[in-house]
């Protein structure tokens, strides 16, 4: 983030030599593409001067579709790339999550107009494929993370693009991790991820640890109404009817 003054040295190995060098924000993504037209080179790392403070970079980078629930910030601060759902406000065209509407301006909206039901669609297979390719083109492994497949098939659309991918790049390593979770779990499950690049773990390693994690996962949460839930089909139409009258506000677990 260029606005706080952040500084970037990148340890750069050529077939002849190590080279250290300092670059700023709003240069690095060009060097990175110019290093790479040259012959034999290879980022062996990367980190992060922000003030006083350094962040060290694996060798992975993180990506997560964007039910995680992170602000902006985080995401920019600890380098995360999101892939952004998408969302209908009743009728029109759907919406670019983060771009065309915040979070907070979607709940917002549905506190504001009861009864009417918004509609989400998943990143598609295109967006993943496009941010895969474009990471990938500059020799950088991923780590993909997705909501659990029991809410969306965002999941399933990430790993159809990394075989889509790999037909291209065979040579590509880019990891998609259901990670059986939503909302602020999956958010802590990224900024695990991002603990364990910064730490310096190989990528498969990371995946690794991660999915040891994953059936520890729990969230708790409730609900102000039950009528979203009745309108998804996450329960009956008639115990939405009876929870309704009586005021029943069930403690959900996930």
């Amino acid at each position: 983030n260029p606005d706080v003054g952040a500084h970037t040295h990148a340890n750069i190995t050529t077939g002849l030599a190590e080279n250290k060098f300092g670059i700023s924000m709003n240069d690095m993504d060009y060097v990175i593409d110019r290093a790479l037209e040259m012959n034999n080179v290879k980022f062996v790392g990367l980190h992060f001067h922000i003030g006083s403070q350094i962040l060290d970079m694996g060798d992975f980078i993180v990506i997560s579709d964007g039910s995680g629930d992170l602000s902006p910030e985080i995401y920019r601060e600890k380098g995360i790339v999101m892939i952004p759902f998408y969302v209908m406000l009743g009728s029109g065209e759907y919406l670019e999550q983060e771009r065309d509407i915040s979070t907070g301006e979607f709940y917002e909206w549905m506190v504001s107009h009861p009864g009417v039901y918004p509609k989400s669609s998943t990143p598609s297979t295109q967006d993943y494929l496009h941010i895969f390719t474009e990471h990938v083109q500059r020799g950088e492994k991923i780590l993909c993370i997705c909501i659990t497949e029991k809410f969306s098939n965002s999941y399933q659309t990430a790993r159809i693009a990394r075989q889509m991918l790999l037909e291209d790049y065979p040579d590509a390593q880019v990891e998609v991790v259901n990670c059986m979770m939503n909302t602020v779990a999956q958010g802590l499950y990224v900024l695990e991820a991002c603990r364990l690049r910064d730490a310096g773990v190989p990528l498969l390693e990371a995946v690794k640890r991660l999915e040891e994690i994953t059936p520890s996962g729990r969230i708790f949460f409730t609900i102000g109404s039950i009528d979203y839930l009745s309108h998804g089909g996450r329960i009956g139409k008639l115990a939405g009817k009876v929870s309704s009258v009586l005021g029943i506000r069930p403690i959900i677990t996930l």
